[in-house]
């Protein structure tokens, strides 16, 4: 039988947050891939959740992810914009092509930004 292990959530964010950043993870990265890692799990989507994020640091390892990525926008047409990941860790690409999109929407009452060359993007629920 499984049992369940409960941890409270700051704790649980305090712990993935640094072995991130003990792997090179810069402090802003490392915080928001922590907490949107936790959050999955509390939205009930535990399979994109902390369970993937031995995932992530195994592709640091490797070589196949950066954990200090160097993202910019590549395209940017007014509403719509593309975001070049250099293979950084998904959730926070995805959150910064999400702040793009909300950006744009604001401004232009419609708003999408597509994000490349990322890790894992985990559920994305941003």
């Amino acid at each position: 039988m499984t049992s369940i292990v409960r941890v409270p959530y700051v704790e649980l964010v305090s712990l993935i947050r640094d072995e991130l950043l003990k792997r090179g993870v810069p402090p802003e990265i490392a915080s928001i891939e922590a907490e949107l890692a936790v959050e999955s799990d509390l939205l009930g989507v535990s399979s994109h959740g902390v369970r993937i994020v031995p995932n992530l640091l195994k592709r640091f390892r490797e070589s196949r992810a950066k954990a200090a990525p160097h993202w910019r926008t590549v395209l940017d047409y007014a509403a719509i914009c593309v975001i070049d990941g250099d293979h950084g860790p998904g959730r926070f690409i995805s959150f910064k092509a999400m702040e793009q999109a909300i950006d744009r929407a604001r401004e232009f009452g419609i708003g999408a930004c597509l994000a490349t060359r990322t890790s894992h993007w985990g559920g994305a629920h941003v």
